[in-house]
């Protein structure tokens, strides 16, 4: 799904997307929002009433829950010999792409905030660079002191390659 070109002498490192645990929210709220409809009407004898309605509304958590998958797959953090891509998607029709040269970067760290990122081992990479005030986040990458890593030393091994142009 990477859509970009990479300029002469340019390797792929590594791609990088969220984690899937990313989808648990959305998961919880379609099926919430389906069972809690469907078991009140059935319960009470009055699916039959509402059966277009039960239908329609359940299409439309159904729709939700393919929009997020899908921009969760369209998420994709992509580490270069040169660069670093991020192509972020909120939703479908929501769609930043930026990137920022390896050389520019100043400082990494990776953080690990919460039990549920702790006990399943992802968090945030945070990159700041020179003369940019606010850092670029990879939010919620599986292993981000390992991704923090991969970054600074690709960064190191960029400094010593000469970029070609």
């Amino acid at each position: 799904m990477a859509n970009f070109t990479l300029h002469p002498g340019e390797t792929v490192i590594e791609s990088y997307h969220q984690t899937e645990w990313v989808l648990l929210k959305p998961l919880v709220i379609i099926l919430i929002g389906i069972y809690l409809p469907w078991y009140f009407l059935l319960n009470y004898g009055m699916a039959q009433f509402y059966m277009r309605l039960l239908l329609f509304w359940t299409l439309i958590l159904l729709a939700y829950g393919a929009a997020k998958y899908a921009a969760w797959q369209m998420t994709i953090f992509t580490l270069t010999s040169q660069r670093l891509i991020l192509q972020q998607r909120r939703s479908l029709f929501d769609k930043q792409v930026s990137e920022c040269l390896l050389r520019a970067i100043v400082h990494a760290s990776a953080h690990t905030k919460g039990f549920f990122a702790t006990m399943f081992g992802f968090g945030d990479v945070e990159i700041q660079l020179t003369n940019v005030h606010a850092p670029v986040i990879l939010s919620r990458v599986r292993k981000p002191a390992h991704i923090k890593e991969q970054i600074l030393e690709a960064k190191n091994e960029s400094a010593v390659t000469p970029v070609h142009t």
